[in-house]
This record gives C-alpha cells, structure tokens and sequence, in this order.
C-alpha cells in the first residue's frame, strides 16, 4: 500500500514540476532586472483599464465637504502635533474626515494619460 501511494504521488509531483518550472521561465521573462524595466507589450491598452477608483457593492457614495481654512474642524498648528495633550481628542465626523483627507491629499495612486489625471484614495471603514 506504501508503494502505491509514493507512486500517485510521484506522478502528481512531475506534474506539478513541470507547472513550476513553466513559472519560473516566465518570471525569468518578465521580470524587472537591475538595469532596465520588464519587458511590457509595447502599448497601453486603453480601452481594457480598470476603474481607478475602488467601489464596493452596497455601500453608499458620500460627498465630502471641501472646508474652508477657516472652518471647523481646524488643521492643528504643525508645533502642536509634537506636544503631547496640545491637541484635544475630537469625534471622528464627516467634517473630521474630510479635513483628514484634505491635508494628506488623499491621494493612493496617480496616474497620468496625456493630459489626463487619474487619482485614487481608500478609506477603510468598520461597522
């Protein structure tokens, strides 16, 4: 029984190391080397992009507002932000938010096409 199990096994391995070693050639192809880029196909394919930004079935779109510098909730003096207890702890609001993402640009990824600006932002949320 021992000898029959090595041997289903045994097939299965040749099978599985013909499958890796076709992996590995074409990472070989593909890969980036440390003096030049991957080989790419040559051209984009604009018309098979996928969505920049990222959205999730069932979940609502929601407006941020654009504030204001003068408006609440205020960006912290940047001396603040290294002084513990300078800055009271605030409830995470729409407003909140919005300044949050304002400030870091809310940006995850740029692309650029001509004269045209792709950007993407993902806020993880939890219920």
């Amino acid at each position: 029984m021992r000898g029959a199990r090595s041997s289903s096994v045994g097939s299965g391995a040749m099978h599985d190391t013909d499958q890796i070693k076709a992996a590995i050639r074409y990472h070989e192809r593909t890969k980036h080397q440390f003096n030049r880029y991957a080989d790419g196909p040559g051209q984009l394919d604009w018309a098979n992009q996928p969505n920049p930004f990222r959205r999730y079935e069932g979940a609502p779109l929601v407006r941020l507002p654009l504030l204001a510098a003068h408006e609440a909730p205020r960006s912290p003096y940047y001396d603040d932000l290294y002084h513990r207890g300078s800055m009271p702890s605030a409830p995470l609001t729409i407003h909140a938010l919005s300044r949050l993402l304002q400030y870091a640009l809310a940006i995850s990824a740029w692309k650029q096409a001509g004269h045209v600006y792709a950007t993407g932002s993902f806020v993880a949320t939890w219920s």
